[in-house]
């Protein structure tokens, strides 16, 4: 019995890039956005986090805004962040990076 507690306790989940993480279901996250202006009237918002405490970064997602801007859109965006953080780990959807730069650049180059 104590070997299928653990098994329930922990979930193996083996990310894109192969590798196996193990979650407790106990990660802690810092989010925080990064936003880039791509001209007039057009922004993205990365949605990012960093995994506590080992202090790497993640980018869940990014988010495109065009004038005008209209709240609806922002309240898709708002319910996708906390839909996609319920469902997987950020930082096994996108892997983990030592800088939110390289987080970003990765992100990028995986769309």
């Amino acid at each position: 019995m104590p070997f299928v507690r653990a098994f329930l306790w922990l979930s193996l989940v083996i990310s894109r890039t192969g590798l196996a993480v193990v979650s407790t279901g106990l990660q802690s996250y810092r989010a925080f956005d990064v936003w880039v202006r791509l001209g007039e009237g057009e922004l993205v918002r990365y949605r990012c986090f960093e995994v506590l405490p080992s202090g790497k970064f993640c980018v869940q997602s990014k988010d495109f805004y065009r004038s005008p801007f209209v709240e609806t859109a922002e309240k898709q965006f708002e319910r996708q962040f906390l839909e996609l953080l319920s469902e997987m780990a950020p930082e096994v959807r996108s892997g983990l990076y030592d800088t939110i730069e390289e987080a970003i650049r990765m992100h990028n180059e995986g769309f």
